[in-house]
Formats: C-alpha cells, structure tokens, sequence
C-alpha cells in the first residue's frame, strides 16, 4: 500500500514550487498559436503577411485588455518592437471584429480560455496557501518518507515557536501580576500608579 499524499510547508527544508512561472503575455501568446496555428517565431518576428499579422494583433490586444502589463512590456514580448505597435493594434481589432464575426469567436474563445487558466491557477494558489499547523502554508505533493519527516520536523518547529510565544505572554502576564501585588508597579502619567 502506497503512502497517502503528504503536505509540505514552503518553508520546510528541500521545498521545491513545482508550477513554473510563466508571463501572462506568453500565456496568451501561446493561446493564440493553439487557435490560429502559427509559430513563436511567427509572433515575435518582422512578417508582414495577414496570415502572421492578424494572430499578433489579436494576442497584443487581448494582452493589453487582459493584463495588468505595460504597452512596454507586451512590446518587448513581441519581438522587442515599440509600444506604438501595440497602441495600433489595439485600436485596429475592434473594427476587424466587427466585419469578421468568425474572428470575433476566436477572439472569445481565446479571452474564456485565458481566463479559465487565471481561475485554475488562482485556485491551485488558494489550495497552496491555505493555512494549517499554525499557519504554515501547504502545499499538496506526492512525498517520500524523507519529504514527510521534514515536513513533520517543520510543523512541530512551528508548534514549539508558538508554545514559546505563548509562554512570553504569560510569563509577562505573571511578573505584571506579582510588581502589582508587591506595590512595584511603576508610576503613571503625573505619578500615579497605573
């Protein structure tokens, strides 16, 4: 019988994030590839051709809509070409949209699959920082027996960090408690004892 999967800590000992980073404009380039079938190359490259130009308006345009990126920075991720490349096909795809109902649809289709990845990866990082043990974040991997006694040894790390605050508090409490019963108390504002 196989271990059942283990939560490790992301600040435990050998952690490592197995989902990649990847740029929200690569996202929807390659969106845009699946749908149209071009290239990288095609994308980032100086064609002129309808065939290359349309595919990388499309993707710019919804870049821009769709993110929080910079008309520098969608630019650099074409092809290191300028922002005004950018601001021309934002303002030239709504009027090919209109005469081309059958690129409006692909449009939409690629905006609704972008926004399903963003919905599926804000929910597999709601998954990952939900917090447990003292508010050490998880994350749900497949562990060997190694990866699950360091995540034991964290989890009961954090409980011992938590015991030992707790004990401050009271600690304090309790010298508060023993100056006053004392009369040690230190003076107030004016000199009166608080």
């Amino acid at each position: 019988m196989s271990n059942p999967p283990a939560i490790i800590a992301r600040d435990a000992p050998g952690f490592v994030d197995c989902e990649p980073i990847i740029h929200p404009v690569d996202r929807i380039k390659n969106l845009v590839m699946k749908e149209f079938g071009v290239t990288y190359s095609d994308l980032d490259g100086w064609s002129r051709d309808a065939r290359v130009v349309v595919p990388r308006h499309v993707a710019m345009s919804i870049a821009r809509r769709l993110t929080t990126c910079s008309l520098k920075d969608i630019s650099t991720r074409f092809g290191g070409r300028d922002h005004t490349t950018v601001v021309n096909a934002v303002k030239k795809l709504p009027m090919r949209m209109q005469c081309n109902p059958v690129l409006r649809e692909r449009i939409e289709k690629i905006e609704a699959a972008f926004r399903r990845e963003l919905a599926e990866r804000a929910e597999r990082k709601a998954v990952i920082n939900t917090p447990i043990l003292n508010a050490v974040e998880p994350t749900a991997l497949e562990l060997s027996d190694i990866d699950n006694k360091r995540f034991l040894a964290a989890s009961a790390a954090a409980q011992a960090r938590s015991q030992v605050e707790l004990r401050k508090v009271e600690l304090a409490a309790a010298e508060g408690r023993l100056a006053k019963l004392l009369g040690l108390e230190e003076p107030g504002p004016g000199g009166a004892p608080r």
